[in-house]
């Protein structure tokens, strides 16, 4: 679904930090898997995540529909630019080096080599070379470096499943990791193959949706399962709605209220259907404790179906050159008057306790304007001020546009 839009709200932390972001309401997943260290322990570090987004219908790694390793990649033919920070932005290739638009600091350097490879250089100096192994127009990394010239190989093969990630190696020979595919849904990630502490964790797929991860370096055959359900994602897109840990702790999400009919909606001319948002979050503990509620919603009345309301996908915004699905039209230029919230209900657990209200409220730039707390009467109000400038286009604005210039507490 996310190939027909684009907007800049998975590139700020809350995407990743939570389990629903209060800025879209979808809900996610992520767990790392290890880290791998090469060169003897002098770098670079290789986080393996599982990172899973419910509007992606990707299966770039054949682990499953929606979900990655977490690893920069860019597919030249959508301009599309995924980093390890989970951010993802569009870029402007048509030039003698490519753009990344939207990016008012460079956080990252991307550039091209030659028309079969790409850099991309982030803040600490770290590199990673992007590579048309595949010959499909997607770039995928080949090589990663540490500010100190070691370096990590990702070495790529065609596999019954397709092209896939085969192993992992070092500038010593070493093999750190190695990627196992049976053919029937089952991929097996073998860390630190031949050593002592040899481990192994196997992900299995049902319907091309990841939905087991069991890891052997536990010490009983603990495993995460993930279900999944058709919420009005639309495409025929299934989505993530319940994840089981280890440990038994099970968290599900309830969308649109149980219903497939979604509650964001696009501005008009984008001819797209409403997507769906989280409206319940149940986390069950276990081990005898009760259940944790959050209450989602845009309205008082937490009855987000009977009307369209503002959102981060720029419903009932008119200021800028208006809708594209290459570009979040709500950077075309600040408006101060269009805000758009999230209210965040924690229920109370026990009787004669209060509900926790949290009301989050953002600009068209995405940025959180204003965080008010109340439970029993007591109001806490968090007011931010930002370097945007009302009524400047967005290449206009200062390089610190998006940077906060002064909190106020009440």
């Amino acid at each position: 679904m996310s190939e027909n839009y684009y907007t800049q709200t998975p590139n700020f932390v809350s995407s990743v930090s939570s389990d629903v972001d209060p800025r879209t309401r979808l809900f996610s997943f992520s767990t790392l898997l290890g880290t791998l260290t090469g060169n003897n322990g002098m770098g670079p570090d290789f986080p393996v995540n599982i990172n899973y987004s419910p509007t992606s219908a990707s299966n770039y790694w054949n682990m499953g529909i929606g979900t990655s390793l977490g690893l920069s990649m860019y597919n030249r033919q959508s301009g599309d630019l995924y980093l390890e920070s989970g951010e993802m932005f569009k870029v402007n290739d048509t030039g003698s080096q490519p753009v990344i638009l939207h990016q008012k600091i460079r956080t990252v350097v991307f550039t091209r080599i030659n028309d079969e490879t790409y850099r991309v250089i982030e803040q600490d100096g770290s590199l990673t070379e992007l590579q048309d192994v595949a010959g499909d127009g997607l770039f995928r990394p080949v090589q990663r470096c540490s500010p100190l010239g070691y370096a990590l190989y990702l070495n790529w093969k065609y596999d019954a499943v397709g092209f896939v990630l085969a192993s992992v190696s070092d500038d010593t020979g070493d093999t750190l990791c190695t990627f196992e595919y049976d053919g029937y849904g089952e991929t097996t990630v073998h860390f630190f193959p031949g050593c002592t502490e040899a481990y192994y964790v196997t992900l299995s797929t049902l319907n091309n949706y990841l939905t087991d991860i069991r890891h052997t370096g536990m010490e009983q055959d603990y495993a995460w399962h993930l279900d999944y359900d058709d919420v009005g994602m639309g495409d025929g897109l299934l989505t993530l709605i319940r994840v089981t840990t280890p440990t038994g702790l099970v968290k599900e999400a309830l969308y649109n209220y149980g219903t497939t009919t979604g509650l964001m909606h696009f501005p008009d001319e984008a001819g797209l259907p409403p997507l769906p948002a989280v409206t319940q979050l149940t986390i069950r503990p276990g081990q005898g404790q009760p259940d944790m509620v959050t209450l989602y919603s845009a309205t008082e009345d937490n009855n987000d179906n009977n009307v369209a309301f503002r959102n981060y996908l720029g419903y009932a915004f008119n200021l800028g050159s208006g809708w594209s699905p290459d570009s979040d039209n709500m950077y075309a230029m600040l408006d101060p008057d269009y805000l758009y919230q999230t209210i965040v209900t924690q229920r109370a657990q026990e009787d004669g306790l209060s509900d926790i209200k949290n009301v989050y409220t953002y600009n068209n730039y995405h940025l959180l304007q204003q965080t008010e707390i109340t439970q029993n009467g007591t109001r806490h109000l968090t007011e931010m001020d930002y370097y945007a400038q009302p009524y400047q286009e967005f290449d206009d604005q200062p390089a610190q546009c998006l940077f906060p210039r002064k909190q106020t507490l009440t």
